[in-house]
């Protein structure tokens, strides 16, 4: 499945006209990373619309009707979000060129009838997806999902910084593409080269447009015409100037949902798959998850299917907990900081005055600052309470970082456990994690059988070339293959921002490219961006992977890495 910029463009032809000069009604979150908005405009009426920062579905679409309120308490930015959001109206909705960003430009009004604008972001990005609330000046108010340096030091997301878009990628744009430009440095199957080189294109386009220039949509990039290429290139993304858009969806002989888009999936319907044509994407997109829920999760005839589900239910709640607990410390931490100071200020400023203070007073007037009192309590006793006010505060913000930190590890964690368990295809693996859950989540542990294996929790997949990948099955198999089997100069490769195993790739010497790229899109299928069509994998040497310091098992840090796109394939 496949929201890309393409698909975008076309969602943003359908909702401009709708949403332009509309005002939000409703705002409803369906969970943390998803809200739905009912708007209404003179002429057009009621229009319902889906602005999700998902991270495996991410995607805008109008909908038939607001879902239901899907989360238990509102996070500080879903708070924000409702405050400043309901009742404002959309100037115009914009997506940058060739992005997966959505950006809804509002106008608002305070408490004194004052206009100011701010704006909604919505990067549908994947695994990177993010809501992010801006003020008209570009300071970020809240994020959905907030990214401290320590994580991303180029583009952190935080409260009272300015906003910076995604970095644009380097890819081709569709004024630069010709056949020489496009050509050069070409390897592999022209599908993938596609995806890598030119902008705008997800791994399904470039598999139709490789498709619709050669008959294959796995053709390799030898003996291509270039120049046939990058015609039909250039055509299907002139849509976005044309807007002659042909939204479709296709199902297999099963009639289960395969992929969407907003043209005729012609590589799919050549290969027996059924094509099924819409009047507009929103339309497509909503059959396609409605045909996603109804087939359900569990694979067909899966054995492990209750296992699963047994072990998921107190990873969910163990992490439900975990974000409120993190909330709640971030909540402390500012508070404690903005606090401080002023607390030590109004004991001073007390002490200096004390004799121009009456006894009773509830309140004092000190420089111009109004300093509230106990008018149970004398000037000196004011004074140490605001002192002792102000130690709790110093201690918090002393004491806070340390369990905040503690807390993200511990979600972290939960995460690679959920997508562990739904991954998991053997029952070694299940028994592994049922140990592991019950440690995670205080859940009680049932017994295991004397003769339970000792196999490793990691298994082994043959490459070509005698080369070998071992992936993690388990938190515990993600820190043995890592820090027990693997060598320094072994690769190391993961989903990047994405939980997941680990995966090392050994062999001898440097491996080739077809081998690297059959490693990573092990770490990708092994990953909980597994559903995604395109998925970034980053590689290193197991030298530079460092465990982090009484964090759970298997949560490490890493550097030195460089970065491939690939879909992901067991």
């Amino acid at each position: 499945m496949s929201f890309d910029a393409l698909t975008l463009a076309a969602v943003r032809d359908e909702l401009a006209p709708l949403m332009t000069g509309a005002r939000i009604q409703k705002v409803v979150f369906a969970d943390e990373l998803s809200l739905a908005v009912e708007l209404f405009a003179p002429k057009v009426g009621r229009t319902n619309v889906l602005l999700s920062a998902h991270l495996e579905r991410g995607r805008i679409q109008r909908i038939p009707q607001l879902p239901a309120r899907g989360v238990e308490h509102d996070s500080p930015f879903g708070l924000l979000a409702r405050k400043h959001l309901r009742d404002a109206r959309i100037r115009s909705v914009h997506q940058p060129r060739l992005e997966r960003v959505f950006e809804l430009d509002c106008e608002q009004r305070d408490s004194s009838e004052r206009p100011y604008r701010l704006v909604l972001i919505v990067e549908a990005m994947g695994r990177r997806s993010n809501l992010v609330l801006v003020d008209g000046d570009g300071v970020i108010l809240d994020a959905a999902r907030r990214t401290p340096p320590s994580r991303n030091a180029r583009r952190p997301v935080l409260p009272h910084l300015p906003y910076s878009p995604p970095p644009p990628q380097d890819r081709l744009l569709p004024e630069d593409l010709a056949a020489d430009t496009l050509s050069t440095g070409a390897s592999g199957s022209l599908d993938r080269w596609l995806a890598q080189r030119v902008a705008g294109l997800s791994p399904l386009a470039a598999r139709e447009i490789a498709f619709r220039a050669t008959g294959s949509a796995s053709s390799v990039v030898e003996g291509v015409d270039w120049s046939g290429v990058v015609d039909t290139t250039r055509s299907l993304l002139e849509m976005i100037d044309t807007h002659a858009w042909s939204p479709s969806v296709a199902f297999d002989s099963e009639d289960h949902p395969l992929d969407y888009a907003p043209y005729g999936l012609s590589h799919l319907a050549a290969a027996g798959d059924m094509l099924t044509t819409y009047t507009s994407i929103s339309q497509a997109i909503h059959d396609f998850y409605a045909r996603v829920e109804s087939s359900g999760l569990a694979r067909r005839g899966d054995p492990l299917a209750a296992e699963r589900k047994a072990l998921l239910a107190p990873i969910d709640r163990a992490a439900h907990a975990a974000i409120r607990r993190i909330a709640a410390l971030e909540h402390q931490l500012n508070t404690g900081q903005t606090d401080r100071e002023p607390l030590r200020r109004a004991g001073d400023a007390i002490l200096a005055h004390l004799t121009e203070i009456p006894s009773a007073a509830s309140e004092v007037v000190i420089d111009g600052e109004r300093i509230a009192l106990d008018s149970r309590l004398s000037p000196v006793e004011n004074a140490q309470a605001y002192f002792a006010r102000y130690r709790k505060a110093r201690e918090t913000e002393a004491r806070v970082p340390q369990l905040l930190d503690e807390a993200r590890q511990t979600a972290e964690h939960l995460a690679d456990l959920r997508t562990l368990v739904e991954v998991a295809d053997q029952m070694e693996a299940i028994r592994a994690l049922r140990r592991e859950v019950a440690a995670a989540t205080g859940a009680g542990a049932q017994k295991e059988s004397k003769r339970t294996s000792k196999s490793a929790p990691y298994r082994r997949v043959s490459l070509a070339g005698g080369w070998e990948a071992l992936v993690g099955t388990s938190a515990a198999g993600n820190a043995t293959v890592t820090f027990d089997v693997a060598r320094g100069e072994d690769l190391w490769l993961h989903a990047r921002g994405s939980p997941g195993a680990h995966v090392i790739l050994r062999g001898g010497g440097e491996p080739p490219a077809e081998v690297l790229e059959r490693a990573a899109e092990l770490a990708a299928a092994h990953s909980a961006a597994r559903q995604a069509s395109s998925v970034e994998v980053d590689v290193t040497r197991k030298r530079y992977v460092k465990k982090v310091p009484g964090g759970p098992p298997g949560l490490v840090r890493y550097t030195n890495e460089r970065t491939l796109r690939v879909t992901p394939r067991t």
